[in-house]
């Protein structure tokens, strides 16, 4: 999943795919589509792609099943995370006990209020293994788009075919 590439159908795609995953029923939509689209474009464009998609996360993890795009866009501030989007990402969403464990080593070295050299140096080193481990994981990750339109040869005018 490349997020900065996330636009608003890939994110009403992963809400869908996130509430089918966790309530065993497909996502029916609140109303027209097209308004759902606006509100995630609204949000893409204030807060960026990899953000929204972290706060679709929080918001399917927190809600029961009567969560909708509408809701989500109006309480996205709720939602927010505060860490870098696709870290946190990459850990709720595919990260095993080991990187699990060291994110809440990260989140505890984060917290200090005075921190030590130590606990910087430690923090620095927890951030680039998590950002490393993210990074490699969104990338394999990646949804293969096909265009059909490119792979088909096209007719033009007169009836010959056009490459």
């Amino acid at each position: 999943m490349k997020f900065n590439e996330l636009n608003a159908r890939d994110i009403y795609e992963l809400f869908g795919n996130l509430y089918k995953e966790k309530h065993n029923s497909e996502y029916a939509g609140a109303g027209f589509i097209g308004n759902e689209m606006h509100l995630l474009r609204k949000l893409i464009d204030e807060y960026g792609p990899a953000q929204v998609a972290c706060s679709v996360l929080n918001c399917i993890i927190n809600n029961d099943n009567k969560v909708n795009v509408p809701y989500f866009a109006a309480g996205v501030e709720y939602y927010i995370t505060p860490h870098n989007p696709i870290i946190y990402y990459s850990v709720i969403r595919w990260g095993t006990p080991k990187i699990k464990k060291l994110w809440r080593q990260f989140l505890i070295l984060d917290a200090v209020w005075f921190p030590t050299a130590t606990q910087r140096a430690q923090r620095k080193i927890i951030l680039k293994e998590l950002k490393e481990w993210a990074h490699g994981k969104a990338s394999d990750k990646t949804r293969k788009r096909t265009n059909k339109k490119t792979s088909e040869q096209k007719k033009g005018r007169g009836g010959r075919t056009e490459v």
